[in-house]
């Protein structure tokens, strides 16, 4: 109910000022909350000592007291600037206890402007900092931090139907946090852990379990003398009786609450802030609707004043850090000039001692290469003609065994042994389609398997005199080695042969099929026809037992391309071979 009245109050009375209905009294100037003297001497004491010394921790240690003096005054600009500032000097160096404390810091800041993403990002952070250096402190820092984001934060900006995961995370951090507490036997985070769970107990949970934590806190923060949390605690528990109806107990805390921070020196925004909320609400549930709205003019008042000095100040703020900035960078740029010059003095003196040796060196290889080259150019047209000459010669040699072969053939009488010389011709005439198809083309290494399969099938039908059969490619553009093209270039002569032997012969119109495929890495070659097939005591499991030539050398190839093959017969007969590319 506490809140839910503050919520309106303040928001009635942000609308009126906003719209010009109230209005500070005339000539009234909006000032911000006053810095804190004594902690800005020593924070710009920490400063000029790290200028001197050229300290780069020391300047982030700086910057750090400086965001902490602008967000105590409500300042978030202006310390986020600062703590930036260190930040950029302390990631570089790595994980420290200073790190973690100002990314928790920064998590302060954002969680305080409700920006509960960026500040959970930050707690995280400091959490994993403080876990990696093994920071008991440190780490009751940031368990604290996520326990109240879960409490507050992320349940406002994340749309969950079970809101207990909430719960139990706060409880869950909350805990790890007061078990380092008293294993540590540290009664300041006792305390702090005592108020977090206090706090979260009542305005959350609104369990009355809530006061013996408040009062452990408030107990404790007192013997300490603590004097800016202890005006946080007696407001909240202020708070709690006015919702329990104590007002007795309420008008007591409120009066000595507003007492100490009068007294005090340290006068926070956020402090002031929940002062006048906590006299709205115990006016209202007083029913005093007079001294609810004074006090709500007050705080709308405060609110306003921090928005103003942000606006007003932040020109002149911003001129002050540009002159300090200016005048640090200008000493370093100075000492940056004098060792830039000196180094580049001797840099040129190098350069030109290091340009003539160039020159030097670079006339002498370019005579040597000019005679190397000369000399390579030789060599190279020498090479040419004596690849020249041996190709000539493989194909002069080729074509003298094929004209033996022929001669011997003219000379048998046996049928058989005319026919076993005719194949053998034909399969030193594939050698010399690829030979031809290497060495006549613009590659020397590869061949076009297309041009090959095709050249090879056209000349052994046009020997059995089968060139008006039908044929149908279906052939990959694929390159292939020599060492991998012969191999094909045999079974398919082989093939071919035997397909023209038995297949073709007296058939009416003899059609031949072709496929090669590339899939993925491997390649699968088909060779089909529709002649009357196998006979039937040739089956396919029998194939690599039958001792033909022709068979055999077909195997010896597959072998040799280590592939798989079969024959099968349906409407004529098929051979299938599978190898890897």
């Amino acid at each position: 109910m506490f809140s839910t009245l503050c919520r309106h109050g303040v928001f009635l009375v942000r609308q009126l000022v906003w719209c010009g209905i109230l209005l500070p009294a005339m000539g009234q100037k909006v000032v911000p909350l006053k810095l804190q003297t004594e902690k800005l001497l020593f924070a710009d004491s920490v400063y000029r000592a790290a200028i001197v010394q050229n300290d780069t921790v020391q300047l982030a240690e700086a910057a750090y007291l400086y965001g902490k003096i602008y967000n105590a005054a409500g300042d978030y600009l202006t310390s986020q600037r600062f703590f930036f500032r260190a930040l950029g000097k302390l990631e570089p160096r790595g994980d420290s206890y200073e790190l973690g404390r100002l990314y928790h810091r920064l998590y302060i800041i954002e969680n305080e402007q409700q920006h509960y993403k960026e500040a959970y990002q930050y707690a995280r952070l400091s959490m994993d900092v403080f876990q990696r250096i093994k920071s008991e402190k440190g780490l009751m820092r940031s368990y604290n931090a996520l326990a109240d984001l879960h409490a507050y934060g992320l349940p406002r900006i994340e749309q969950k139907e079970n809101k207990s995961s909430f719960y139990d995370s706060t409880l869950h951090y909350f805990r790890k946090a007061e078990q380092i507490a008293y294993k540590r036997k540290d009664s300041l985070a006792i305390a702090v852990t005592s108020n977090y769970l206090g706090f979260y107990l009542w305005n959350v949970r609104k369990s009355p379990l809530a006061i013996p934590y408040m009062e452990t806190a408030l107990a404790i923060y007192t013997k300490l003398a603590k004097d800016a949390i202890r005006i946080s605690i007696m407001l909240q528990l202020a708070s709690v009786y006015t919702t329990l109806n104590r007002p007795n107990q309420a008008w007591s805390l409120l009066r000595e609450a507003q007492q100490l921070s009068e007294s005090s020196q340290v006068q926070e925004h956020i402090q002031l802030q929940l002062l006048e909320q906590t006299y709205i609400a115990y006016y209202q549930n007083a029913h005093n609707w007079k001294r609810a709205f004074e006090h709500a003019q007050k705080l709308a008042k405060l609110e306003k004043n921090v928005l103003m000095a942000d606006r007003e100040g932040a020109v002149s703020r911003l001129n002050v850090e540009y002159d300090l900035e200016k005048k640090e960078n200008l000493l370093k740029t100075q000492k940056k000039e004098l060792i830039l010059r000196s180094k580049i003095l001797t840099i040129q003196q190098w350069f030109i001692g290091a340009v003539l040796v160039l020159v030097a060196v670079s006339g002498t290889l370019c005579v040597f290469f000019f005679r190397l080259n000369r000399k390579y150019k030789r060599i190279s047209d020498q090479n040419v003609v004596l690849v020249k000459e041996q190709n000539h010669r493989v194909k002069n040699n080729l074509q003298v065994i094929s004209s033996l072969l022929s001669l011997q053939s003219n000379r048998l009488e046996d049928a058989t042994a005319r026919k076993a010389v005719e194949e053998s011709k034909l399969r030193v005439s594939a050698m010399a389609i690829l030979h031809r198809r290497l060495y006549d083309g613009d590659k020397l290494a590869t061949v076009k398997l297309a041009e090959f399969i095709t050249e090879l099938v056209e000349s052994v039908l046009l020997t059995f005199g089968f060139s008006t059969a039908e044929i149908e490619y279906t052939i990959d553009p694929i390159e292939l080695p020599a060492d991998q093209a012969m191999p094909i270039g045999l079974i398919v002569n082989e093939l071919i042969t035997n397909t023209c032997k038995y297949a073709f012969m007296n058939h009416p119109n003899p059609v031949l099929q072709i496929s090669c495929c590339q899939q993925a890495n491997r390649i699968v070659l088909s060779v089909s026809d529709n002649g009357p097939g196998f006979l039937p005591s040739f089956q396919n499991e029998k194939v690599s037992s039958v001792r033909t030539f022709g068979l055999r050398l077909i195997q010896m190839q597959v072998e040799q391309l280590q592939g798989v093959y079969q024959f099968t017969a349906h409407a004529g007969s098929q051979f299938r071979m599978e190898f890897k590319c």
